[in-house]
């Protein structure tokens, strides 16, 4: 299930035939899948009821602070610390406590409290879930993929920029701009 429709595409754009309508259903598909890969490193947000569980390895640094590569985090599972070769994680390996995990779930960010994250290279495993769901995505991520959606649309039947019945230019373009402005404000650049 995807975080818009075809409906809130149409209303945006003021038009209600259904010309149209594959495309833009096969627009929102691939403009989602664009921001999600692009914009946000992978991040599941088409799942109409749960969040997408990733473990992933990260470089420990010495210091309590450790920047997930998916946003928003929504809860850790476990984070395992292993200095030895090879880097295989198993129920032997160093657990940190829930009780140490302090999680920012918009930033991303994983701060040990009191503890550090042992230096070495992929010795840091983190199970976590990220994502949105379609109940509570932004509305701005929502807003950035309607006019994503609705920029290459208007390209795809011939670079329209004149919605048939109105005066309002829609501008491919300017669209995609206030697109990236509003993810921008969704998303921590690594």
């Amino acid at each position: 299930m995807s975080l818009v429709n075809k409906k809130e595409v149409k209303k945006f754009l003021g038009y209600d035939k259904d010309t149209h309508d594959g495309l833009i259903d096969d627009t929102i598909v691939q403009v989602e899948d664009f921001i999600e890969n692009d914009k946000f490193n992978g991040t599941a947000f088409d799942e109409a009821s749960s969040y997408e569980s990733k473990t992933e390895k990260y470089d420990g640094d010495g210091t309590s602070k450790l920047l997930l590569d998916r946003v928003p985090a929504r809860v850790i599972t476990s984070i395992y610390m292993n200095s030895d070769t090879p880097r295989v994680y198993n129920d032997s390996d160093d657990l940190v406590s829930s009780d140490n995990i302090i999680l920012d779930i918009k930033m991303g960010i994983v701060i040990l409290d009191g503890l550090t994250f042992t230096k070495g290279v992929q010795n840091i495993a983190i199970t976590y879930t990220a994502g949105w769901t379609v109940t509570d995505a932004p509305d701005r991520l929502k807003q950035a993929i309607i006019r994503y959606v609705v920029a290459d649309v208007l390209e795809a039947i011939g670079g329209i920029n004149l919605v048939e019945g109105q005066d309002f230019f829609y501008k491919p373009k300017k669209l995609r701009d206030q697109a990236d402005k509003y993810i921008e404000q969704l998303v921590v650049y690594r």
